[in-house]
């Protein structure tokens, strides 16, 4: 009786493991993850690869941060526990291995039943399955011919480990190759699946920027803010974050990556909403600029409006065919044009008076990693956009209090310090104008055969809507 009890509670808790971790997200896991190893076995050469997925971070006593699975080493496995490690073998014969955490009474007791080897050789489509610490043992027994390793550079670990497999017995590797070579190239390409669960992380955010213009008040603290957004994640199906958000208001609104938000919101600021829910390991990442009270002043409709324009006809230019560089370029120009009517420019020969207040790139790839896998090839022209990319346009301007303080510090090379000078006294007035206002916008586009599609376009960005539904 107590084995047909505990099979029982096995098989329960095991179908309930499954459903909550990956079934959501591929119904048909087996075959999904076990062609894409298919995939980056077909761009090898005879040899070993080595993926390592990521480990339990402890934080404080027994306490451990949340863990979220290496992007590389989900992609291959669909694997979401935490110290597995994947061989990838061609040869003569191919086949993929992984080797899994050990589980014990007491872990079980703790963190509930773990799949068996065979369950996980069944449900994730493997050849083989082991217990890691049989990774030596079977690693040794591999056909010594097999001396060519791909692995991640990155992993300062996995070098020390494949230098020590690598003894006078088994003899040194003919050939180190960096694995991230040939998996970033197959990520930049989205399958349809994988686009669904993006869009679906995205309608999330979407429902939380909603929720956001809706409730945002003066007086309240930016982590009212970040809890409205983030409740809204968890509500609506997100386990976490893609990363951690940013609401930044008034000056916070000039810094790019803020994430203290635990000030109060003052009146008549702009507010950056720079956020993003994970839905299936997949993650969104949209910026939505709100004024704190509902109503934009006409100081910051000028900058709103400008990033705005810039957003928009850099958006209607993607197609297949052209390099992402054209839409950062035209980003670019529509902001220096704009900050040279506003008297923040004062020479648009001059490319670094608009990167003072426009300093970074206007886009990156977006999928399992909020900035996703895939070369960007900037020193060719640009990566040349093919239909299944899916990547943000996200151009804004910042106008710091401490920018002048903030240029003065950057090496000679980045700006004249001789025209610095001249620059600072011109703009000065404009800069009193418009000082404390950030805006960013940034929504998520999918490449088609014959344009695009903006993903994130049901989130309000122009600003009588933003406005209207603030004001309701």
């Amino acid at each position: 009786m107590k084995h047909i009890f505990k099979y029982i509670f096995t098989s329960i808790f095991f179908i309930t493991l499954c459903s909550a971790n990956i079934s959501y997200a591929f119904k048909n896991k087996t075959t999904v993850f076990k062609e894409r190893r298919l995939s980056f076995t077909g761009q090898m050469e005879n040899g070993i690869a080595v993926f390592v997925g990521n480990k339990l971070i402890s934080y404080s006593g027994d306490a451990d941060y949340d863990f979220r699975q290496n992007a590389d080493f989900y992609y291959l496995t669909g694997y979401d526990k935490p110290g597995a490690i994947l061989l990838i073998v061609k040869g003569s014969e191919n086949k993929s291995i992984l080797f899994i955490k050990k589980p014990s009474a007491f872990s079980e007791v703790y963190n509930g039943v773990e799949p068996t080897l065979d369950e996980v050789v069944e449900l994730y489509g493997f050849n083989e399955a082991y217990y890691s610490e049989s990774f030596d043992d079977v690693f040794g027994k591999l056909p010594k011919s097999l001396n060519k390793i791909y692995y991640s550079f990155n992993d300062s670990e996995m070098n020390e480990k494949i230098n020590s497999l690598f003894s006078s017995d088994y003899g040194k590797p003919e050939e180190v190759t960096d694995s991230e070579n040939i998996i970033k190239d197959l990520r930049v390409i989205k399958s349809e699946k994988e686009i669904e669960l993006i869009q679906k992380a995205i309608d999330i955010t979407n429902a939380a920027h909603l929720a956001a213009m809706n409730n945002t008040k003066p007086g309240m603290n930016e982590s009212e803010l970040e809890a409205l957004i983030e409740y809204t994640f968890r509500k609506n199906g997100s386990p976490r974050n893609g990363f951690q958000s940013i609401v930044g208001s008034g000056k916070n609104s000039c810094v790019l990556h803020y994430q203290i938000n635990n000030q109060i919101i003052e009146n008549n600021v702009t507010i950056v909403l720079d956020i993003g829910a994970e839905f299936g390991n997949y993650s969104a990442d949209v910026t939505r600029t709100i004024p704190s009270n509902g109503k934009f002043t006409f100081e910051q409709k000028e900058i709103y409006s400008i990033v705005y324009d810039a957003q928009k006809l850099a958006i209607e230019m993607v197609k297949p065919g052209i390099p992402l560089t054209d839409v950062h370029n035209k980003t670019f120009e529509v902001i220096e044009q704009g900050l040279y009517k506003l008297g923040l420019v004062t020479d648009t020969t001059k490319n670094w008076q608009t990167k003072i207040w426009y300093p970074h790139g206007s886009s990156h790839w977006l999928g399992l990693d909020t900035h996703d896998a895939g070369d960007y090839k900037f020193r060719s022209g640009g990566r040349i956009l093919e239909p299944g990319m899916v990547f943000t346009v996200e151009p804004g301007i910042y106008i710091s209090e401490n920018v002048f303080q903030l240029a003065e510090k950057l090496p000679s090379g980045f700006i004249p310090k001789d025209e610095f000078i001249n620059f600072k006294n011109d703009v000065s007035g404009a800069f009193e104008k418009y000082k404390n206002i950030g805006v960013r916008l940034e929504d998520d586009i999918l490449v088609t055969e014959n344009g695009y599609i903006n993903l994130s376009e049901k989130a309000p960005r122009e600003i009588e809507e933003i406005e209207k539904i603030m004001n309701k």
